[in-house]
């Protein structure tokens, strides 16, 4: 018998991030439909030929009507962390920990959806739910609850363009006692705001701030996340060999063994670089990663515009654009700021040019 409770007590705990995505579907996949994940590790048996025996479903003990709820914002978290819109499911009984963890849920996916409507009345429903927790409220789980608040304040913030209270929030996380992949996230997003400045610096030492919690907490999706973040900013300083070599150990000892190695395509010649980022492409696409969809194409335009073929590069990230304004505007916003700066580099001619190219090209008529 697998007891939900304690599962969801250690995610309260431990905290949930891009690590924790993986065995929390399982779970939520057994409570939809009991066996589901024994049914597929079976099949998968099967279908490898293995000489093993056949995986026992495990009944799923629940204690309390909450934790279902509970294990679904945490899901939702792991989401909304990546950049990811989803819409979780509204979570409003249970203790003041639970409902403030809702809240926050609520309020980090109107952030993401830029829904200014949806967004007022989820910045309510939080307020009011801060609001009425009293002094002396018996809720141990209150305190991570309140740091998940944080981080939704400061995503709402940074939707709004209140970048310095954005910074404000994501530094008290990053720097608080909260669960370690809640600081990690802070940490990256301040990367985010450093880069605006141009501080690549305190970027690239915030990465590596990054990357140490993760490998200390066990989390190595985190870590790489950090590590290759770093190395893109090695990249941008000037210091191709760190870059280069913090690659090229990700790429074959990390868990996200491609995207290092799509990146590392930016040192390779374009017969071979393009093939790569065109399977980089279709991976993220398959896994749903925003993270590695949105540098895949960001290297693949550039690399076309470095080509001459500035059609290629803008539809690139016009697709990419188009493709991610849903499931994660964030990350879409990005694509677009990358537009943009071609359009500032090209000047309005060849600007011109490369969008009739691009309409060209879908037309199929080059």
């Amino acid at each position: 018998m697998f007891d939900l409770a304690a599962a969801v007590a250690e995610l309260w705990r431990a905290g949930v991030g891009p690590d924790d995505r993986q065995r929390i579907q399982m779970l939520m996949d057994d409570l939809a439909a009991p066996g589901s994940a024994a049914g597929r590790a079976n099949a998968a048996i099967t279908a490898a030929g293995m000489d093993l025996p056949p995986v026992e479903a495990t009944p799923i003990s629940i204690t309390s009507p909450t934790e279902p709820g509970e294990l679904a914002q945490f899901y939702a978290l792991c989401d909304l962390m990546a950049g990811t819109h989803v819409t979780p499911p509204v979570l409003r009984e249970g203790p003041v920990s639970s409902r403030l963890l809702g809240a926050a849920t609520m309020l980090w996916s109107a952030a993401l959806a830029r829904d200014p409507d949806r967004l007022e009345r989820a910045f309510a429903h939080l307020e009011r739910q801060l609001a009425a927790i009293a002094p002396q409220t018996d809720d141990a789980r209150l305190t991570v609850a309140q740091v998940w608040a944080d981080l939704a304040l400061a995503e709402t913030a940074l939707a709004a363009g209140d970048r310095a209270t954005a910074r404000h929030r994501f530094e008290a996380v990053s720097r608080g006692a909260g669960p370690v992949p809640l600081r990690i996230a802070a940490t990256l997003r301040i990367v985010t705001l450093l880069l605006e400045r141009a501080d690549i610096e305190q970027a690239r030492s915030r990465c590596r701030q990054a990357a140490t919690l993760g490998d200390k907490d066990h989390r190595p999706l985190h870590a790489q996340h950090a590590r290759i973040t770093g190395a893109i900013l090695d990249f941008v300083a000037g210091d191709r060999a760190a870059a280069r070599k913090t690659l090229t150990a990700e790429a074959a000892n990390g868990p996200l063994g491609l995207l290092p190695r799509i990146l590392l395509s930016s040192f390779e010649p374009a017969e071979r670089a393009m093939p790569l980022l065109a399977e980089g492409l279709a991976d993220a696409g398959q896994r749903g990663d925003p993270f590695a969809f949105t540098i895949c194409t960001i290297v693949g335009a550039r690399r076309y515009a470095q080509l001459d073929k500035d059609a290629d590069a803008l539809l690139v990230l016009t697709t990419g654009v188009m493709q991610l304004r849903a499931p994660a505007p964030t990350f879409a916003a990005a694509l677009d700021d990358e537009r943009t700066a071609l359009r500032n580099e090209w000047g309005p001619e060849r600007y011109a040019a490369a969008e009739q190219g691009a309409i060209a090209l879908l037309d199929g008529t080059t």
